[in-house]
C-alpha cells in the first residue's frame, strides 16, 4: 500500500483511504513526560479520529508540540501494512528550548502516547500482533 499524506487540515477517509477496516477504537493520553497527575485521556472510535496538533504548555519551548493526527496515520498505515491488529507509538514534544550562546536541547515535556486497536472484514487475512 502507498504511504498516505495528509495535508495540513486534510482529514484521513477510513471508507476510501482504509477500506479493509471495518472498526477501529483507541485512545490517546497526554502527558508530562516526567510523570504528574496531569494526564488527559482521550477515547476515539471510528467516528471521531484522532485530529489536530498537541500544543506544548511549556513557555520557553519554541515550535513545540505533537503533530496527533500525523502520528496516527503513520500508526495506521503501517498496522494496515502488516496487517496487525493492535500498535501504540509514543512522541514527545517536537520542539526545543534555547539555552544562550547558540546552544539548546529538545524540549521533553509533553508526551503523548497513542493506541489502536483495528477489527477488518471478513476478508482480510489478520495477523497476530
Amino acid at each position: 500500500m502507498p504511504r498516505q499524506h495528509y495535508g495540513r487540515g486534510e482529514r484521513i477517509n477510513l471508507a476510501k483511504d482504509f477500506p479493509q477496516i471495518e472498526d477501529i477504537t483507541g485512545v490517546v493520553e497526554i502527558k508530562p513526560s516526567f510523570g504528574g497527575l496531569q494526564k488527559e485521556v482521550r477515547p476515539f472510535t471510528k467516528s471521531n479520529l484522532p485530529a489536530g496538533y498537541i500544543h506544548c504548555n511549556n513557555p520557553v519551548c519554541n515550535n513545540g508540540g505533537v503533530p496527533l493526527e500525523e502520528v496516527f496515520c503513520d500508526l495506521l498505515s503501517q498496522m494496515v501494512r502488516n496487517k496487525q491488529v493492535g500498535g501504540e507509538v509514543g512522541e514527545f514534544c517536537q520542539g526545543y528550548e534555547n539555552m544562550g550562546s547558540h546552544q539548546r536541547r529538545d524540549c521533553r515535556t509533553t508526551y503523548v502516547y497513542l493506541k489502536i486497536q483495528i477489527k477488518y472484514r471478513d476478508s482480510e487475512t489478520k495477523k497476530i500482533e
